[in-house]
């Protein structure tokens, strides 16, 4: 058996990194973009490419950290009794939006080929499969 305080405490540190890139990538892009004219690679690549590769890292951490939460303490058995909102929807492949549920989004970003983050808008995350 996990010892839950441990996995909670990593899965508040990933969650932490992608929350962190999440919110902070649309400021600091229009930070670079304002205050650094001209060439600067290695700082363009620090900020786009390699916070994006950390916060990929930590959301595939954080979803069988999860999982393991949920085999512990029944959350998603929780939830579905407090009747929580979905987490967001999953468009099948013909067009029907289903609701994505807590062991979902967990499945669902553990199975995923690909992450693609829309910043800025209403939807934070795709997941590619």
């Amino acid at each position: 058996m996990h010892k839950t305080p441990e996995i909670t405490r990593l899965i508040h540190d990933n969650f932490w990194i992608v929350l962190s890139f999440a919110f902070a990538q649309p400021v600091v892009e229009r930070i670079i973009d304002e205050k650094f004219v001209g060439e600067w690679r290695l700082l363009r690549k620090s900020v786009y490419e390699n916070a994006e590769i950390r916060a990929d890292r930590a959301l595939l951490e954080m979803a069988p950290q999860l999982r393991v939460l949920d085999d512990e303490q029944d959350l998603s058995e929780i939830f579905r009794r407090r009747k929580s909102a979905p987490l967001g929807f999953v468009v099948q492949g013909d067009g029907k939006r289903t609701d994505l549920h807590f062991r979902d989004l967990t499945n669902k970003i553990m199975h995923g080929s690909a992450f693609q983050w829309r910043l800025g808008g209403s939807s934070i995350l795709r997941v590619g499969t």
